[in-house]
């Protein structure tokens, strides 16, 4: 890219230089040209996708995006912070709780439709994840296939503040 962009401030000087320009030459200059846009827009293309990628909730939405596609259903992802940047010990945990909430509302739920809604409020992230799936009876039985509780044993509903559909 530093090279293009150099080409191209030597091709112009030298056409300043001259006090003229052929057609040729405005030819190479705008070829060069070209390059160097070409260029930028490629850096900053890696750049935008990296720092993307970077962000765990970025990730979380791309996952909700492909599993709700495949499954049919649709996501309504609402991002409403004013703040710039989560530590990354705040973005990985909401990261993973969006993530594993999606899962559920389309595995157990049967969910159509799935609306995530991130809120800053008082320096606090609020994320809201609402479904239009089947639900559940707080104090009714609930099957509870392997894997659904913590290495401990213990089980993960109370580390969350979740209401019950219905």
């Amino acid at each position: 890219m530093g090279q293009s962009l150099t080409a191209l401030l030597v091709e112009m000087r030298v056409a300043i230089e001259r006090g003229y320009a052929t057609r040729d030459d405005l030819l190479v200059l705008e070829h060069e040209a070209e390059k160097a846009l070409g260029s930028v827009r490629a850096l900053a293309y890696q750049v935008r996708q990296r720092t993307l990628l970077a962000d765990p909730l970025v990730q979380a939405q791309r996952y909700a995006e492909r599993l709700l596609a495949a499954s049919g259903a649709t996501l309504l992802w609402i991002d409403e912070r004013v703040i710039g940047r989560l530590s990354p010990q705040v973005a990985k945990e909401a990261a993973w709780s969006i993530r594993e909430s999606v899962t559920n509302a389309i595995n157990h739920g049967l969910a159509g439709i799935v609306e995530v809604r991130l809120l800053e409020s008082e320096g606090r992230l609020r994320v809201t994840i609402r479904d239009d799936g089947m639900g559940f009876e707080p104090d009714g039985p609930r099957p509870r296939p392997a894997g659904q509780c913590r290495a401990d044993g213990r089980d993960r509903r109370h580390l969350y503040d979740s209401q019950p559909a219905g």
